[in-house]
């Protein structure tokens, strides 16, 4: 709501001020500021302005008041106030006709008024019209927060006290509440691209958590749209809003993770029970789960504590990936978290489950990666069964496939509740002093080459016994030529005297090999 000319008329600012030309509408002609001008003008008059003049040389010359008055109007100021010693003066009629003719008010106040005082009470006058707008679009936010109104009607009398378009979003761009003008004159959806934009940052803790947009035509730019006072009067009580959301996601979010863990422990009187809270908080305890853990640990070059403010807020951020993973491939997803360790029972389809659980994690661990390209993962990963869960029990398993995987500790390296099977065995073979012993023996000449070269024969044994002896795959992963490979099996071969081709020579490679990374 702009400061008109008729609320200066009505402050009295200048009493005994007289018109000198045709009667308006006061009430519709903004008024921004006031200056002191003689003739010529010389474009100093801002659009709005109040002109201020003696009127030295006009007063007995009408050409120099038309020639005054005409700069004026091409300005667009929005009245001109004379002060003449001669209090009776009146217009000439070209000069009145002409005003009259561009809608532009010329009044005449007593020769004794002092022109700065009338500019400081008009600024303090306008200053004070304008914070009361801001004054009362505050209080009405307050009340409509308290009334349980959406950000849609937060937005709508924004967008009402402004004479403005407005719109309210999150940090990422996401339009949580929008306000178009209802007067005739206001803005379109159409104008929102082609206005000048007014933004607020909307905070938390000095956190800012959204964004307050205004989106104003030229004309409607006054000096009060400063970010300043849209953040203290109209951004803050918006605050409220994205707080009470805040609380609500971290209630739900604490709900979960608390029925998750309970889930694990045992902790209910009976599974009927825990499948109606499922059913509450969205879960359905009936689909087939695998559960996943995943330990996340960033460098300790850069100083992230386990138990801080950051490290909570990544934990949310990963979380929120996980979920996210889960709703983009149409799979149930019930999460836990606490300090960069995640607990989830995916949802596993009843035909090869392992490729879609093998996607997922794919897709997850991407996505967390790009946004913390530091961070080092580690995955366990538990069976997948077909009917009714034990959830605990997966839970154990999937914890065992996490602690093989942490005793390697390799970027990325995932672990199934199967590997674990294996590597028990390879640990009960490892405690021989005559196995071990023969795992040296056998892999004596493959570890003095690898010495002597950077070919790499153990880690290429390695990861062809990984890929199930799958030459393509292998040679992918290495990322060497098919031929290349084939060389290097062939010396495998040579330095071990065992062959490829034959299942039990193969068992030996694999067993030997696991043992030696063992020790």
């Amino acid at each position: 709501m702009n400061y008109t000319l008729s609320d200066f008329l009505n402050s009295q600012m200048a009493p005994g001020i007289r018109l000198l030309t045709s009667a308006l509408d006061f009430s519709g002609i903004p008024v921004k500021s006031a200056s002191v001008q003689e003739i010529t003008l010389d474009n100093f008059v801002q659009p709005d302005e109040i002109v201020l003049s003696t009127g030295i040389g006009m007063e007995t010359n009408p050409e120099l008041l038309l020639q005054f008055i005409r700069e004026a109007g091409q300005s667009r100021a929005a009245a001109v106030i004379f002060s003449f010693r001669n209090e009776r003066f009146s217009l000439p009629d070209m000069v009145k006709s002409y005003a009259d003719s561009i809608s532009l008010p010329i009044f005449l106040i007593p020769w004794r008024y002092r022109f700065s005082v009338i500019q400081a009470s008009l600024l303090d006058a306008i200053r004070e019209k304008e914070l009361s707008v801001f004054k009362e679009i505050q209080n009405t936010l307050f009340n409509l927060f308290f009334d349980g109104e959406p950000l849609d009607r937060a937005a709508g009398q924004i967008s009402r006290a402004f004479g403005c378009a407005s719109e309210i979003t999150d940090l990422s761009g996401t339009v949580l509440g929008t306000g178009i003008p209802p007067s005739p004159e206001g803005m379109t959806e159409d104008d929102f691209s082609s206005s000048s934009c007014k933004t607020a940052d909307i905070l938390i803790n000095g956190t800012a958590v959204g964004k307050l947009l205004l989106y104003m035509k030229e004309e409607q730019e006054t000096s009060y749209e400063t970010r300043e006072l849209l953040e203290k009067y109209a951004a803050f009580p918006l605050s409220l809003w994205f707080n009470r959301q805040r609380i609500e996601e971290l209630t739900a979010a604490r709900l979960k993770n608390d029925f998750v863990r309970n889930l694990v422990a045992g902790n209910y009187s009976s599974f009927d029970e825990m499948m109606r809270q499922g059913t509450y908080l969205g879960f359905d305890l009936s689909k087939p789960y695998t559960c996943i853990l995943m330990q996340a640990e960033f460098p300790a070059s850069l100083h992230v504590r386990e138990y801080s403010a950051l490290a909570v807020q990544n934990t949310s951020k990963i979380e929120k990936i996980f979920l996210q993973t889960g709703h983009d491939q149409n799979r149930s997803v019930m999460a836990a978290s606490l300090n960069m360790k995640f607990l989830l029972f995916l949802e596993h389809a009843a035909v090869s489950p392992e490729k879609g659980i093998g996607l997922f994690i794919d897709s997850a661990e991407s996505r967390i990666c790009e946004a913390f390209p530091s961070l080092r993962l580690w995955w366990g990963i538990s069976e997948s069964p077909n009917g009714p869960c034990d959830f605990s029990r997966l839970h154990k398993n999937a914890a065992l496939a996490l602690q093989y995987c942490l005793n390697d500790k390799n970027a990325g390296s995932r672990f199934t509740y199967k590997d674990t099977k294996k590597s028990l065995i390879v640990s009960a073979l490892a405690e021989n002093p005559k196995i071990r012993e023969s795992a040296r023996e056998t892999l004596a000449k493959l570890l003095e080459y690898d010495a002597s070269s950077d070919v790499g024969l153990l880690k290429t044994l390695t990861e062809f016994i990984r890929t199930n002896y799958n030459t393509s795959q292998t040679a992918r992963n290495l990322h060497i030529h098919r031929q290349s490979l084939l060389y290097r099996l062939e010396k495998i071969e040579t330095l071990t005297n065992l062959s490829l081709d034959r299942h039990d020579d193969l068992f030996i490679l694999e067993v030997f090999t696991r043992i030696f990374s063992s020790y």
